[in-house]
């Protein structure tokens, strides 16, 4: 009897749970930085997930279909300005966030990746093209990177069993998820099968869109790409006008000095507006920029991904350091930067490590080749950046031996279509010529380089205008 109130009390405790978990489930609240609210997909009875961009230090809520906000254990709150993957789990009742650094079609034979650009609403696009590979074997799958203390990408592969299948026209075909098997291990599966007519040499758009009733991928041309951009308007504070790099068949970008004000696109033809900081849409007016600092606009026409963030640093990345070296470069306008560095008398692998709007992205080689610069024939194109997922080993760049352990006036270039950096004779410089602009606001960052609003109990950056140092908060 006794054995028979104790399982009926096990049944009622578990029916309980199951009919305590929502049919619906939404995010909205300060934490987000989309439109709100954000229908979050049902995985399973007590499992529910969303994607989408989340400001740092400000939290989202979790509500039912009825508005009931939900009780859930773990942290709302974004680390750093970023893309998240929400999970909620109302089967213990418990909610964890994980940023999403970066997001790619890969091409299982060669292991050539395509990145895609976060678009808003949880799709990612970018272009892709199979002519170049030098193998056109058609298999290919989804992976991820998260933060930089994980060195792995990570699989989203088919829901259903599409490892041998070609695409049978099916919507479901292309339903994807996370599998969360790393890349590493698995060179084939899972993963789906490209269809022949994108094997024909052009380059194609490819859509995942990871919000709704069932995550999944799509492929579509590519609209028209203008010849040239424009930036104006009354947030420039170099030259009344711009004119934007265009670094691909697709991307135009610039660095530059902003202030509270407003800040137009145009080609000539058309105008354009940055919407929420996400996309780009054709359309006349103006994006508002609302502080005053260095900037990267950056607009994507094959993927619509477009946005306008603060550059707050730029520092020299001593690999085996797994840290910077010395405070940030100073900006010197035009899209150059120019400051010393201590080059350490250790490892000679290093990349160049530049935090937008509190978030990290690294610049690597663009040629490379796992040399230093006097080993290979390259010339001034092995100083050549580019943008790169995190790694601990990949993608560095090498300073000679007799650079070891002396200053050195290193001057970054992101001023042209190819991106660059120089190391130079070290510059001291005097107390007299160091100012500082004492009505420029404050701002303290973790030796992370994560912006935090209130810092204590222990050592962080602070900076106010170009100026940076570290300091002690007890």
């Amino acid at each position: 009897m006794k054995q028979n109130l104790l399982f009926c009390a096990a049944l009622f405790a578990a029916s309980s749970a199951w009919a305590a978990a929502p049919s619906t489930v939404f995010v909205s609240g300060d934490g987000l930085a989309e439109s709100a609210p954000v229908e979050c997909t049902k995985l399973s009875e007590n499992n529910f997930q969303a994607y989408a961009r989340l400001y740092a230090d400000q939290s989202i809520v979790v509500k039912d279909g009825n508005g009931a906000e939900c009780e859930l254990n773990g942290n709302k709150n974004g680390n750093v300005n970023g893309v998240y993957r929400i999970n909620i789990d109302f089967g213990n009742n418990s909610i964890e966030l994980k940023q999403i650094t970066y997001f790619a079609m890969k091409h299982c034979w060669t292991g050539t990746e395509f990145p895609m650009n976060y678009v808003g609403e949880g799709t990612w696009a970018g272009p892709f093209t199979w002519a170049n590979l030098s193998n056109q074997d058609n298999r290919y799958k989804f992976v991820v990177r998260y933060p930089r203390d994980n060195d792995d990408s990570y699989i989203y592969g088919p829901v259903n069993d599409a490892n041998d299948a070609e695409p049978d026209g099916t919507a479901e075909y292309y339903y994807m998820h996370d599998t969360g098997k790393k890349a590493s291990d698995n060179q084939w599966d899972p993963k789906w099968k490209l269809a022949a007519q994108y094997k024909d040499g052009k380059q194609y758009l490819v859509t995942a869109t990871l919000r709704g009733a069932g995550l999944t991928h799509s492929f579509g041309e590519i609209g028209e790409i203008p010849g040239t951009l424009t930036a104006g308007g009354s947030a420039l504070t170099e030259h009344a006008y711009v004119s934007m790099n265009k670094i691909d068949d697709f991307t135009f970008e610039v660095f530059t000095k902003l202030k509270a004000g407003e800040l137009t696109l145009s080609d000539g033809t058309n105008e354009y507006v940055i919407v929420n900081n996400d996309k780009i849409a054709k359309e006349a007016g103006a994006t508002e920029i609302s502080k005053d600092g260095v900037y990267c606009i950056n607009v994507n026409f094959a993927s619509g991904a477009a946005s306008v963030k603060e550059v707050n640093a730029i520092r020299f990345y001593h690999l085996t350091s797994f840290n910077f070296v010395g405070e940030s470069l100073e900006y010197k306008g035009d899209g150059q930067w120019s400051g010393n560095v201590d080059i350490p008398n250790a490892d000679d692998r290093y990349r160049l490590e530049m935090y937008l709007d509190g978030d990290i992205q690294h610049w690597g080689a663009k040629n490379h080749t796992g040399q230093r610069p006097s080993n290979t024939s390259l010339g001034e194109a092995y100083f050549h950046l580019k943008r790169v997922p995190w790694t601990f080993w990949q993608n560095e760049f090498k300073f000679e031996d007799s650079q070891k352990g002396k200053p050195q006036t290193l001057n970054v270039y992101l001023n042209h279509p190819t991106y660059t950096h120089s190391f130079g004779e070290f510059v001291s410089t005097g107390i007299e010529d160091v100012t500082v602009d004492e009505n420029a606001p404050v701002e303290y960052y973790n030796l992370q380089g994560i912006r935090v609003a209130n810092p204590e109990n222990g050592i962080f950056i602070r900076r106010q205008g170009n100026k940076t140092s570290k300091v002690l908060v007890k």
